[in-house]
């Protein structure tokens, strides 16, 4: 799983930087917020795995994370190309904080479940 993680990680990123320097259309900001948001999301999955959680744990978790990095994803292919004054770029921050906090969470009750 992990192997395959890394992998899907790094093809994506991949097509990213090259869509984001071949299509004008998609402006580098854009692309600097979806690389970011592709590390973050394969950072917290990798953590995920490494993580002493329950199974049912880690499967939940990682759906919901996936689901919210799609959703940040999207966020991120459709803010303007500018950080001042961007409440897309708030939201995505509230979520990849959300995210960070929701797996502190899980990794207490997780602990006083065992």
């Amino acid at each position: 799983m992990k192997s395959i993680l890394l992998v899907t990680t790094l093809v994506v990123l991949l097509i990213n930087l090259l869509l984001g320097l071949v299509l004008q259309i998609y402006p580098l900001f854009n692309m600097g917020i979806e690389c970011v948001i592709i590390v973050y999301s394969a950072l917290l999955l990798f953590a995920l795995q490494y993580a002493h959680f329950d199974i049912a744990f880690r499967i939940a978790l990682s759906f919901i994370f996936a689901f919210l990095a799609v959703v940040n994803l999207v966020l991120g292919l459709v803010s303007p190309p500018k950080f001042e004054g961007n409440y897309y770029v708030v939201v995505i921050i509230l979520i990849a904080a959300f995210k960070a906090v929701f797996m502190a969470v899980a990794n207490v009750i997780s602990k006083k479940v065992r």
